[in-house]
C-alpha cells in the first residue's frame, strides 16, 4: 500500500492521468515546468516561515526584511521553467502580489503573538485505520498552541479566488491535519482550522466535529482504494477541466494532444489535417441526424394522432404496417427520492418485499395492473405514484397475404 498525501489524492480527483505521470510512471523525454502562480505561492510561503521561525529566537524582522527576503529567494530560485499560462501578466506582476500578500498580512497580524508556533512547514503522519494499513503525510505551514490544550492550524493560500464558507467546512486538507494532531498529542481539547486567503487579506475558521472525521477517514479510505485499484488496472482515463491549461502534460494528454498540435498549424495545413476532416464530417453528420430526428417525432406525433382520431391500432403503407400502442402505468419515486423509504417498509410489513424483486418500480407497477395486491394495500401503493402513459410504433413487414 502505497503512502498517500492530501496532494496526491486531489491530483487523482482532478485527472487520474495526470495522477499517473506525476507520482506512478512519469513520461520520458517531458520537461516538466512549474506554474508562475505555484512559484509565487512557495515564495510567500517561505517569507512568511521565515517571519514565525525567526520570533522563536525573539527576532522580530520589520516588513522591509521580510519584503527583502522574499525579494532575494525570488531571484535565487526563478529559472528557465517558470511557465506564464496569462501571457497577458509578466513575471513582475506575479511578484507584486506576493509582495502585496506579505505586507497585508504583516499588517494585519503584527506583533504575531497570537499563541505560541509548535511547528513550521511540520510534517505529520496520518494513520486512517487501526491496523495502519491506510496512512498519509503532509505539511502543516504553521501548528499554533492557543491554550493549555488547544490548537490552531493555519494555511497560507495566495489563490485568486476565495472560496465560501461552506467549501472551507468541507475542506479535507487541514481536517486531515487535525486527525494526525489528535494522534500526535494527547488530552486534545480544540482544534481550529485557519486559512488565510493573502490575497484577499481574509481570514477563514472551521472546526470539526469527532462524527466528521471518522466520516473522513472513511471517505479518504474509500479515495486511497480507489487510486490503488487504477494503479493496479492500469485504468487512468483523462478528465478534463478548467485547470487543463496549467497541466504540465497538456502537450502528451490524449485529450489534449490533438489540440496543442493543431493550434500552431496554418490555415491549409489545418484543413487537410486527417484528425480536422474526421471531427468536421463527424459535426456535419451529426447535425444531420439531429434533424432527422426531430423530424421522426414530428411523424410520430401525427401517426399518434391519425391512430386515435380513427380508433386504430395498426397503420398499413405499401409493404409496411405500423402498430401504434398505448401504455398506462404508474411511474414510482426512484432510489434517491424520499418517499422510497415509506413504499419499501409497505412493502416489508405486508410481507411482499421478494414479488417485487427489491422494489423493481416497474415490476411494481405490473404488478399492480395485474391485480396482485389486495384493494386496501393496492390503494396506498397507487397513491406513491405518478400516471404516466408512454406510447410506441412497432414497424414490420407486410406478410404476403395482407398485401
Amino acid at each position: 500500500m502505497n503512502i498517500y498525501s492530501h496532494s496526491r489524492l486531489s491530483t487523482f480527483e482532478q485527472c487520474p492521468r495526470k495522477f499517473k505521470w506525476e507520482y506512478v510512471e512519469p513520461p520520458e523525454g517531458i520537461e516538466k515546468f512549474e506554474g508562475i502562480e505555484a512559484f509565487m505561492g512557495s515564495r510567500v510561503h517561505e517569507a512568511l516561515q521565515k517571519l514565525y521561525n525567526d520570533l522563536k529566537f525573539t527576532k522580530t524582522n520589520s516588513l522591509e526584511e521580510i519584503l527583502g527576503f522574499y525579494e532575494s529567494e525570488w531571484k535565487r530560485h526563478w529559472s528557465g521553467k517558470i511557465e506564464i499560462v496569462r501571457q497577458e501578466y509578466n513575471p513582475e506582476h506575479y511578484k507584486a502580489i506576493g509582495e502585496n500578500c506579505l505586507a497585508e498580512y504583516y499588517e494585519r497580524y503584527k506583533p504575531f503573538d497570537a499563541g505560541k508556533t509548535v511547528g513550521l512547514e511540520k510534517k505529520v503522519s496520518i494513520k486512517l485505520d487501526e491496523a495502519g494499513k491506510y496512512k498519509l503525510t503532509g505539511y502543516i505551514d504553521r501548528l499554533t498552541l492557543v491554550g493549555e490544550n488547544e490548537f490552531e492550524i493555519h494555511d497560507y493560500k495566495t489563490s485568486a479566488n476565495l472560496p465560501e464558507q461552506e467549501e472551507k467546512d468541507l475542506d479535507r486538507q487541514l481536517a486531515l491535519y487535525q486527525i494526525a494532531v489528535e494522534q500526535k498529542w494527547k488530552n486534545v481539547e480544540k482544534v481550529e482550522l485557519v486559512w488565510h486567503y493573502l490575497a484577499f487579506n481574509k481570514e477563514m475558521r472551521s472546526s470539526r466535529t469527532k462524527e466528521h472525521l471518522e466520516k473522513l477517514k472513511q471517505e479518504t479510505i474509500a479515495l486511497i482504494d480507489r487510486a490503488e485499484n487504477a494503479i493496479r488496472e492500469n485504468e487512468f482515463s483523462p478528465r478534463e477541466s478548467a485547470l487543463c491549461d496549467w497541466c504540465s502534460f497538456y502537450d502528451i494528454c490524449p485529450a489534449k494532444r490533438h489540440i496543442a498540435e493543431t493550434e500552431g498549424m496554418t490555415p491549409e495545413k489545418f484543413a487537410l489535417d486527417d484528425g480536422v476532416r474526421l471531427a468536421n464530417e463527424y459535426a456535419e453528420m451529426n447535425a444531420r441526424l439531429e434533424a432527422l430526428n426531430r423530424e421522426m417525432e414530428l411523424l410520430k406525433t401525427r401517426i399518434f394522432e391519425y391512430a386515435k382520431q380513427h380508433s386504430l391500432e395498426v397503420i398499413r403503407g405499401n409493404e409496411t404496417k405500423l402498430r401504434v400502442k398505448e401504455y398506462h402505468n404508474l411511474k414510482f419515486p426512484g432510489k434517491n427520492e424520499p418517499e422510497r423509504n415509506e413504499i419499501e417498509a409497505l412493502l416489508k410489513d405486508n410481507g411482499l418485499w421478494g414479488e417485487v424483486s427489491d422494489l423493481n418500480v416497474f415490476t411494481l407497477s405490473n404488478l399492480l395492473k395485474e391485480g396482485a395486491f389486495e384493494p386496501k394495500l393496492a390503494e396506498m401503493l397507487k397513491s406513491y405514484g405518478q400516471k404516466e402513459t408512454a406510447r410506441r410504433i412497432y414497424a414490420s413487414k407486410l406478410r404476403e397475404w395482407e398485401l
